[in-house]
């Protein structure tokens, strides 16, 4: 069955790997790192100073989160990721695999590689470059915002389209298309082979 959490964890700076299901209800922190091999429940925020690895589908519950690498590692999820219709914050570097949904805002405050469909009902923003890798993506929210001055956006020679309103403020490269429903800011030089501003 799963690891279950009722009170907080400790981890004594310590790696903590689980290798069935997770469902975390209280704050998880002082983690080196962690790793989940089946589903997780998060209902509560997590930090580690390394790497987080989800294998299988995440669901957060139980209001924002806050998911940390104070040493600016990678959080990555193999899976798909489900909020609850709240806010989450990735402090740390972002590889989602799976898609991403019901997210009220998302901020990630360093690079991502984006592999799937992201969707909030507000706000995305990422500060740090954003790589969209293995096919076409739709980032789709009411303003999507890469905020990184020099490279903002690169692409694999794939398609990206955005659902919303488009705040580039750096470069955009790589990209085979890019479509933009609503109005977009371009703090920077755009370069696909096809390009549709809403």
């Amino acid at each position: 069955g799963d690891v279950v959490f009722n009170g907080t964890v400790d981890g004594g700076s310590q790696a903590l790997t689980i290798s069935s299901g997770l469902d975390l209800n209280a704050e998880a922190s002082n983690l080196a790192s962690l790793s989940v091999s089946r589903a997780a429940n998060l209902g509560a925020n997590v930090t580690s100073s390394g790497s987080q690895g989800y294998s299988s589908a995440v669901v957060l519950s139980g209001g924002d989160r806050v998911l940390t690498s104070t040493g600016g590692s990678l959080l990555s999820f193999v899976s798909t990721l489900t909020g609850s219709g709240d806010n989450l914050t990735i402090d740390g570097r972002f590889n989602p695999e799976g898609t991403v949904s019901n997210l009220t805002n998302l901020l990630v405050t360093k690079a991502s590689t984006v592999e799937a469909d992201v969707t909030t009902s507000g706000t995305q923003t990422y500060n740090g470059m954003v790589t969209s890798q293995r096919g076409g993506h739709t980032f789709t929210g009411s303003t999507i915002a890469f905020a990184n001055t020099t490279a903002a956006l690169v692409g694999d020679g794939n398609a990206v389209v955005i659902v919303g309103d488009l705040d580039l403020d750096g470069g955009a490269s790589g990209l085979g298309s890019l479509s933009v429903s609503g109005t977009s800011n371009l703090g920077g030089n755009v370069s696909s082979s096809n390009t549709v501003y809403g």
